[in-house]
């Protein structure tokens, strides 16, 4: 908690410089895409404030108001990151189209291309150590910020690319309003996709095949299980929550159905890092086959 923490106030107190540099530098310039780098920075530094306060509410364990924990918490910080990306993204597309571009001076030039370097070179330093922490703690909000500092260092290459095609081919008028609305593509991009998985969470969409397969393959490993009855896996910030029901042998004791089901949960705990929630329920085997008759009639 400690270490990501201070990774996150890193990447923050990082944008915050590099954005304000690129602002600024970019109002003296006149490049759009410049200033337009510079406001997604800013958008990062949102990102991670709410990322910030979400991990620390999203930590605390169940209560008398939240039976589930505040996992959610996360969740709704990560949809309200997405919509005011949307927001801005849209505002930099708008402002692009409808203000007129203007010649970059060469001597300009040259201090855009030396400042998208530097830019570049932290963004993606950040993305290689925040994304290796990560995934080392299995953090889902480390790697979404790391993603961040990577999709940065893309947006501020598509700069410096216009800045290197205005300098070879002056003519075309149009290399920086293009530049501009790309860059607002990209963040227009992690936006949506960030808020279409705090969306499937919500509704508790079932996650990837591959989560879903491997669960089965775990199950599959007992012999002593004869049938899957019920199988439910949900995300609560990021980390899953897994419901089993599995049938096994009726003459079996009880205690050895309790063997079982820890049994299954700690071998699903060893394949998956990211899980909080383990609930096995241990079956003979028939009964769903007899509740499903029951129901039928």
């Amino acid at each position: 908690m400690k270490e990501s923490t201070s990774l996150i106030i890193i990447s923050m107190v990082a944008n915050v410089g590099l954005g304000f540099l690129e602002i600024v530098l970019g109002f003296i310039t006149a490049n759009k895409a410049l200033i337009a780098d510079g406001v997604n920075g800013f958008t990062d530094l949102i990102s991670s404030a709410i990322m910030l306060v979400t991990q620390r509410i999203g930590v605390r364990g169940p209560d008398k108001q939240m039976h589930f924990g505040y996992n959610r918490v996360e969740t709704i910080g990560s949809l309200l990151v997405s919509f005011i990306m949307v927001i801005i993204a849209l505002a930099i597309i708008q402002d692009a189209v409808h203000t007129p571009n203007l010649a970059t001076p060469p001597a300009n030039q040259a201090v855009i291309v030396i400042v998208a370097l530097f830019v570049i070179a932290i963004k993606e330093s950040l993305f290689r150590h925040i994304s290796r922490v990560g995934k080392r703690q299995n953090n889902k909000i480390l790697i979404a910020n790391a993603w961040m500092n990577r999709v940065d260092s893309v947006s501020t290459f598509i700069v410096l690319v216009s800045v290197l095609i205005e300098s070879a081919f002056p003519q075309i008028a149009i290399t920086m309003t293009v530049a501009t609305i790309l860059v607002a593509g990209f963040i227009l991009h992690a936006a949506i996709s960030v808020g279409i998985d705090a969306i499937k969470e919500l509704i508790d969409y079932s996650p990837s095949h591959e989560v879903t397969n491997l669960i089965e393959e775990i199950v599959q490993r007992f012999p002593e299980v004869t049938f899957v009855s019920e199988r439910r896996i949900r995300t609560l910030g990021g980390a899953l929550a897994v419901e089993l029901c599995v049938e096994t042998d009726p003459s079996s004791t009880i205690e050895h159905g309790a063997e079982l089901a820890d049994n299954i949960e700690s071998e699903i705990r060893k394949a998956i890092g990211n899980v909080i929630e383990v609930k096995v329920r241990v079956t003979p085997t028939g009964n769903y086959a007899k509740l499903e008759k029951h129901a039928g009639t």
